[in-house]
């Protein structure tokens, strides 16, 4: 990424990280509502909770066949 010169660049970056932070906020916020709708009771967070244990049991599964 270039380094802004000068104030009217960084104020425009700074519009250009603004307009980015608002798309995001947005696309979670409607995921949250979706993965809540679907049945996840806390949305994003159970979401994560639930691809942790997946994960954790994938993990453990694959050290007994290993062994």
């Amino acid at each position: 990424m270039n380094e802004p010169k000068n104030e009217v660049e960084l104020l425009r970056q700074i519009s250009r990280l603004e307009t980015q932070n608002d798309h995001v906020l947005t696309e979670l916020t409607q995921l949250d509502e979706l993965l809540r709708l679907a049945g996840f009771s806390y949305g994003i967070a159970t979401l994560k909770a639930a691809a942790t244990e997946l994960v954790k049991m994938k993990n453990n599964s694959n050290k007994l066949n290993a062994q």
